[in-house]
């Protein structure tokens, strides 16, 4: 649990001193500004979530994480598909 709060703190710190360094530069990059941020706002609003829950229930953890990977293999899949 504490590893992934370190993760979703650096990436943020990551995140916030990219833009402060070259705030047009990083727009300029914005595929992968949109994905760093993207990255960040899952395991901020919906990994991390998920881990809290089974807390209670370590068992648990597998089933969250396989439910995470199918769900990012279907959205890879999707954009492999329907390229934008």
């Amino acid at each position: 649990m504490e590893a992934e709060r370190d993760y979703i703190n650096d990436l943020t710190e990551l995140i916030e001193k990219l833009e402060a360094e070259d705030p047009i530069k990083f727009r300029n990059v914005a595929s992968v500004a949109a994905e760093l941020k993207d990255l960040a706002e899952f395991h901020r609003g919906l990994f991390l979530p998920d881990l809290t829950n089974c807390l209670d229930n370590p068992t648990e953890v597998a089933d969250m994480f396989m439910k995470w990977v199918s769900v990012q293999l279907f959205n890879s899949m999707k954009k492999r598909l329907n390229p934008v």
